[in-house]
């Protein structure tokens, strides 16, 4: 679960999660982070691929990681149909989200929320 999102601090975004390997080898996988936006005035998709980070354990072993992307990632083109506005980040309240889960996209694992003011 991510222990900590924050925004703020220069456009840029944090998050930091415990990652553990439960198997019995060592291992490296791909860590990805999504981003929801529950309430919006214009139309988002439900996850958006925001960060991700690769990370190498041993069996049983825990590391925290941190993934940090800009929070112009999290812009949104209003306007007509074509969404030929320019991107906006919307203000309001943020799901970050990890989903392993390659055969059910949507089915989040963890997620934590965080506001854009």
């Amino acid at each position: 679960m991510p222990e900590q999102v924050r925004a703020g601090g220069k456009g840029k975004v944090t998050a930091q999660l415990k990652v553990t390997n439960t198997g019995s080898r060592a291992g490296t996988d791909i860590i990805p982070l999504f981003v929801n936006q529950p309430v919006s005035d214009v139309v988002t998709p439900p996850q958006r691929l925001v960060g991700f980070t690769r990370v190498s354990l041993k069996a049983g072993e825990s590391k925290t990681v941190k993934i940090r992307f800009d929070l112009s990632a999290l812009g949104v083109s209003g306007g007509d149909i074509d969404a030929s506005g320019p991107p906006v980040v919307q203000p309001g309240s943020y799901v970050a989200q990890v989903n392993k889960n390659t055969t059910t996209p949507y089915e989040v694992e963890v997620s934590d929320t965080f506001t854009v003011r």
